[in-house]
């Protein structure tokens, strides 16, 4: 498994940024993982749908969402309330903001091989 091969795997599901195997330094392999990174949230979540407890390479294959992305959009979304409880002003331009950002937002999820 390399990370060209998984970019070309998940490229069927969004345009994949980013692509990151996690390799053992040591010994110069893969530690059975990888974090990819889709331009939109869309293109992830349909990667986790169709690709999770698929097979890669006669491996089955977990696919998940980052826990720390998940972490950092709940804060995120609480503060966002917060604001606009305050301004109703800021309210408006927040919800126009945040339906652009979902639009264009991306999306990490992890891909772990065992096997």
């Amino acid at each position: 498994m390399t990370e060209n091969h998984l970019t070309e795997i998940f490229s069927n599901y969004g345009d994949v940024v980013n692509c990151e195997l996690i390799v053992d330094r040591e010994v110069g392999l893969s530690r059975g993982y990888a974090f990819i990174e889709f331009k939109k949230t869309h293109e992830g979540e349909e990667a986790v749908r169709c690709m999770d407890k698929a097979h890669i390479d006669g491996k089955a294959c977990s696919v998940k969402y980052m826990d720390a992305q998940k972490k950092k959009r709940k804060e995120q979304l609480a503060q966002e309330k917060l604001e606009m409880e305050k301004d109703p002003e800021k309210r408006m331009i927040q919800q126009a903001a945040k339906k652009r950002a979902a639009d264009i937002a991306a999306q990490k999820v992890v891909v772990v091989v065992s096997g």
